[in-house]
């Protein structure tokens, strides 16, 4: 079937995570997977996707202020940054696609990652921007937006095309988007929980997203964890060769945990405190967890994230700058969550549908592996 150059965001795990039901189906359909990004990330995706190949691509490195203002400010001075790293990762693909020669470019939201003499796909939940700077920054962002993902043959989103759906209004399409638009539904390496939740106790806290905002949090969170005496786990989301922070008893530390003991650990959780990332929200939808989400300040698609769950009751959402971990848990006793009817099982659909329709999967293929 040809190889496929697979090209992953690295703000986080959660590209990468996500993008495992994928890169197993690519596999599954007879394509031979070749990842490009981080270390860290390969590190996860070849234990969960035995015989998938690598290349390394430099990734986009992110610095967050130390409150929700510096945040919008830093994000906004890094923005030519942002553009140039686009630019670069666009001719450092091109090398790799002339050497590869793959059939398919797949890239989970980098944006320079596509080809002008390959097919090219780009996964996003976001075709829709929020800034938090206004509607005309918003309007403005939305216009490069828009004419960056037109630049792809093809746009996959991992959400379902309703008014109930994950994202909310980000992943709804605009007008002006012209290229093919595919909903996957959700995506996530997670299995739905065996177990009802009524019994369940303790808390779960993962952490993840740049710095230095995940260690403010996690600092904050194990401070007064200790202070209080609360059984809790944390996983940190960093590299499994860190350092672990040295806790006491009844606190318990791990930088990152595989898929089967990270689903153990959210099945019997009574609560899972995490940012409200999406591709975290997917995982939560399918083991139905309850959520206490406090979104990275002035990350603005997080923040407006967290506000639209709570207000579907699928999650508690609490500001950092607010947050206090015996308080946190009063309030998610008394909160009533519901879950989110978003479908796992449609992603093949629309796969098979994305590639027909760039020929790389010939009908008479597609019969015969159904049968």
């Amino acid at each position: 079937m040809g190889k496929i150059l697979y090209t992953i965001l690295d703000w986080g795990l959660g590209h990468a995570t996500r993008s495992i039901p994928l890169i197993r189906y690519f596999q599954a359909l007879g394509f031979e997977v070749i990842v490009a990004g981080t270390p860290a990330q390969f590190q996860i995706l070849k234990a969960e996707c035995p015989g998938i190949g690598f290349e390394p691509l430099q990734g986009h490195t992110v610095r967050f202020g130390r409150t929700r203002s510096l945040t919008q400010l830093s994000l906004l001075f890094q923005l030519p940054k942002w553009l140039w790293g686009i630019q670069s990762e666009y001719s450092a693909v091109q090398r790799l696609v002339n050497r590869l020669q793959p059939v398919l470019l797949v890239s989970d939201n980098r944006y320079g990652c596509y080809s002008k003499t390959i097919p090219s796909v780009l996964i996003t939940h976001q075709l829709t921007l929020r800034t938090g700077l206004g509607k005309w920054i918003d309007h403005l962002a939305n216009r490069l937006n828009q004419f960056l993902i037109g630049r792809f043959t093809q746009c996959w989103v991992p959400d379902e095309n309703s008014r109930d759906n994950l994202a909310g209004t980000l992943s709804l399409k605009q007008d002006r988007l012209n290229i093919p638009t595919f909903y996957l539904g959700g995506l996530t390496r997670f299995q739905a929980c065996a177990n009802d939740r009524s019994d369940k106790s303790g808390c779960l806290v993962i952490l993840s997203g740049p710095e230095p905002q995940r260690s403010q949090l996690e600092q904050k969170i194990l401070q007064q964890a200790q202070e209080l005496q609360l059984p809790l786990t944390l996983i940190r989301g960093v590299p499994i060769d860190s350092a672990v922070p040295k806790v006491s008893a009844p606190v318990q530390i791990f930088n990152h945990l595989d898929t089967a003991a990270l689903q153990s650990l959210c099945c019997q959780a009574k609560y899972v405190i995490s940012r409200s990332g999406y591709s975290s929200l997917m995982d939560y939808a399918r083991l139905k967890c309850r959520p206490i989400l406090v979104p990275t300040p002035g990350q603005a698609e997080q923040e407006y994230l967290a506000a639209y769950v709570a207000s579907k009751r699928w999650g508690l959402n609490i500001p950092q700058k607010r947050f206090h971990l015996a308080s946190a848990l009063n309030l998610a006793d008394q909160f009533p969550f519901q879950h989110p009817s978003l479908r796992f099982d449609q992603y093949p659909q629309g796969v098979q549908a994305g590639l027909s329709q760039m020929h790389l999967l010939p009908l008479r293929e597609l019969s015969l592996r159904k049968n």
